[in-house]
């Protein structure tokens, strides 16, 4: 084991046991892998893949064992990216130079590239030569096939676009307008902000789920089917729309929202943008002032008193929302108010009484 261990640190990838029949076996199977791969693959081969990898990922790459040890690493862009200089990163395990969380990380990635042969793509922070910064790698099996496994660790600086993507966020969630964001595509909801959710009542995957659907009065015709049609309909004229929309909330309110949706490029994807501003009280107003326009032509149309009274206290009760409302009118000659007219709410109380002269009211 001394042996082995000595070995792997001097840069062995692997070893197999000798003095036994398997053993051998086993060190003949992967001499004859290892020369058959070189035979199937030249250089150029190499050169090429490699190239493709380079215009990429222009940053930098790394070829990476299975046991996490860099192999080799390639730089096309400033070293300062790098953890350390490239002669001193060669032969290094993730273990040796790198944080133990990152480095487990690392490991369990390269592990699993190898082990399934399928390509993973990862973010990370790393407080590299240059200081602090996000990358974006993508590891991909090296001859998957064998049994000692290698990976390319392609990983470019992505720390100016997290940079605006924070910033995109800031202002997305500061907005207090509530805002939803649609694929047209897939017909999904892709994010929200933090008004739209205070509006609803709902965290974002219960909003993903439900659908608009789910937070709409389907009932009276603002279906999903509608909604997507109008989603979809603005990101093929890339005109933006107007409408108004009765929304759901958690607790069952049921709003006027006034939606205006608008084509937008996000991270190079298209989609739509809902910017929803709730017009529950302006939708009161107007129905208020109609019903009161309304009411005043009926007024206008009365031909008795108590028929103008009976007309005045159901609309202070359904306009105005008075539940209790009485119309007294004045008897001179029994020196009281008498009442005329009252909600159903009054009428066995005392509010719905005779008021004799020296009363205070």
């Amino acid at each position: 084991e001394s042996v082995a261990s000595a070995a792997i640190d001097a840069g062995v990838t692997d070893y197999v046991r000798r003095g036994s029949a398997e053993g051998v076996e086993e060190l003949a199977a992967r001499i004859r892998s290892a020369a058959s791969d070189d035979a199937d693959q030249t250089a150029g081969d190499h050169q090429a893949q490699l190239g493709q990898f380079l215009e990429a990922f222009p940053n930098v790459v790394f070829v990476v064992s299975e046991t996490g040890r860099y192999l080799d690493v390639v730089s096309t862009g400033d070293d300062a990216l790098l953890y350390d200089a490239p002669e001193k990163l060669r032969g290094q395990r993730f273990s040796d130079i790198l944080p133990a969380e990152t480095a487990a990380r690392f490991q369990s990635v390269v592990e699993d590239v190898v082990k399934t042969g399928e390509q993973q793509r990862i973010e990370y922070q790393l407080k590299v030569q240059s200081g602090s910064r996000w990358f974006e790698s993508q590891i991909i099996p090296h001859k998957p096939e064998s049994e000692t496994g290698t990976v390319f660790w392609l990983a470019r600086d992505i720390t100016e676009r997290k940079r605006r993507k924070q910033e995109y966020e800031q202002i997305f969630n500061s907005v207090r307008d509530a805002i939803a964001v649609f694929d047209p595509d897939a017909g999904e909801i892709t994010e929200v902000n933090d008004a739209y959710r205070e509006m609803f009542g709902y965290g974002f995957e219960d909003i993903r789920q439900l659908g608009i659907d789910g937070l709409s009065v389907s009932e009276d015709g603002y279906t999903g089917q509608r909604g997507w049609t109008l989603i979809r309909e603005t990101a093929r004229t890339g005109e933006a729309t107007t409408v108004e929309w009765r929304g759901e909330t958690s607790e069952g309110d049921r709003l006027w929202l006034e939606a205006t949706l608008t084509p937008a490029e996000i991270n190079g994807e298209q989609r739509v943008l809902s910017i929803q501003r709730d017009i529950t009280e302006r939708k009161r107003r107007q129905r208020a002032i109609k019903a009161l326009q309304a009411a005043t032509e009926r007024l206008e149309a009365a031909t008795t008193p108590e028929r103008v009274a009976t007309i005045a206290v159901e609309t202070v009760s359904e306009v105005l929302g008075f539940t209790e409302a009485t119309c007294w009118f004045h008897d001179e000659e029994a020196a009281c108010l008498e009442p005329v007219a009252g909600t159903d709410s009054v009428s066995n109380t005392d509010l719905g009484s005779e008021l004799p002269a020296d009363c205070y009211e």
